[in-house]
């Protein structure tokens, strides 16, 4: 029985360049860091792209020629290894966590029934992201997913990790990250193994995978063509760890006026429900209840009972108001945004992975930026083709 993992082609980066060209935690940094960080290190892989929010003053095509100009420097100088062909693992570990996954392809036509969303997308993001893939033929970093844990892949996994790492590096965060290409015979053993998994979940990657979607539907590409495949790293759910995203919201709002508004909304708390947030304004922080339905996370109990209703937030994706805060500095971090620009800012407790499989699961729409799965698989460790000749079985 065939899965849904397969054997990906794929370039590692050399251990030499690996500390110059994988680029630092995407999510964690400001359009305008992301672009410091590429203007001032040449070798990173933001400049290979990064979204045109954070190059204002270049035109898609000037990006995708960038892009290009800066992959052909990479290849021709070594930066990138021989084009391998088969699985690998990928471990990464923090002071507070290890998750260990193993690097495949996965084909596009799995997604949704195999390989089941928990979020929604914007369109205009998909875009943008079909536009790259159409023009820029390689995929780098591997969409992040979660499958019920088993232990034939855990012991098999855990074998090659006893072995030297092809590829090992600590980067600016201070994690580190290891690559092992797997064997041939222990390859065979995992891909038995993942077709006994008979789904896993997107937790991390979800607009790439819709522009995969699109891509593979475009250009008439089925599995066996590289452009009808995603890269992805599968990871058990016993390993994964959410961290919240929490809201700040532009608006002035004092203390007395949001208190006033929340008055309803807290009234309707029931004995015995947990889920809460934290309200940050200029004038302090207090608790409020949000009530949250069964299997309900706080980031969408938080949409649902004050966002909406008492704030007048249609869509957190494009209301200009709204923005995110990823909780790498927790409290601090939205206090500080509250007290240099005011508005309001609200601390959310983070899901459980319990909570992402019953809402994919059941099809439950969720708010934008509901999950923060860390730490995140980096860009720049593999160069995987995109385009090419047909695949093997």
């Amino acid at each position: 029985m065939k899965g849904w993992l397969r054997p990906a082609q794929a370039r590692l980066v050399s251990p030499e360049y690996a500390w110059r060209v994988v680029s630092p935690d995407y999510d964690a940094l400001t359009p305008y860091e992301r672009y410091r960080w590429a203007s001032e290190n040449p070798d990173s892989f933001f400049n290979a792209f990064t979204p045109s929010v954070s190059w204002p003053n270049r035109s898609f095509r000037q990006l995708v020629r960038q892009a290009a100009d800066y992959l052909d420097g990479q290849l021709r100088k070594g930066a990138f290894g021989p084009l391998l062909e088969g699985l690998f693992i990928y471990r990464i570990t923090d002071k507070e966590h290890q998750q260990t996954g193993v690097v495949g392809d996965a084909p596009v036509a799995a997604m949704p029934r195999k390989l089941i969303p928990h979020e929604t997308t914007r369109t205009d993001r998909e875009e943008e992201l079909y536009n790259y893939m159409a023009e820029v033929p390689y995929s780098s970093n591997p969409m992040k997913l979660g499958y019920q844990p088993r232990e034939g892949i855990n012991r098999t996994v855990e074998k090659i990790c006893r072995e030297t790492p092809d590829v090992s590096v600590t980067l600016e965060d201070g994690a580190q990250h290891q690559i092992w290409v797997v064997p041939a015979g222990a390859a065979a053993t995992l891909l038995g193994e993942f077709a006994q998994v008979p789904k896993a979940y997107i937790v991390d990657g979800h607009h790439r995978a819709a522009a995969s979607v699109r891509h593979a539907d475009r250009c008439g590409a089925d599995e066996r063509h590289p452009a009808g495949r995603m890269l992805v790293v599968a990871i058990p759910t016993d390993q994964l760890r959410i961290d919240p995203f929490h809201r700040w919201m532009s608006e002035e709002v004092s203390a007395e006026r949001l208190e006033r508004k929340l008055g309803a909304v807290r009234t309707k708390a029931r004995a015995g429900h947990r889920g809460g947030a934290v309200a940050v304004t200029a004038q302090g922080c207090w608790s409020i209840s949000l009530s949250p339905q069964r299997g309900e996370m706080d980031a969408a109990a938080l949409y649902r009972t004050v966002l909406a209703p008492v704030m007048g937030i249609a869509d957190e994706r494009t209301d200009p108001r709204m923005d995110f805060i990823a909780d790498r500095e927790g409290l601090k971090k939205v206090i500080d945004r509250v007290a240099e620009h005011g508005g309001v800012g609200f601390m959310l407790a983070p899901a459980s992975i319990r909570q992402v499989i019953h809402a994919a699961d059941n099809q439950m729409p969720l708010p934008p930026k509901a999950t923060f799965f860390v730490p995140k698989p980096r860009s720049g460790f593999f160069l995987s083709p995109r385009h090419g000749d047909l695949l093997p079985d």
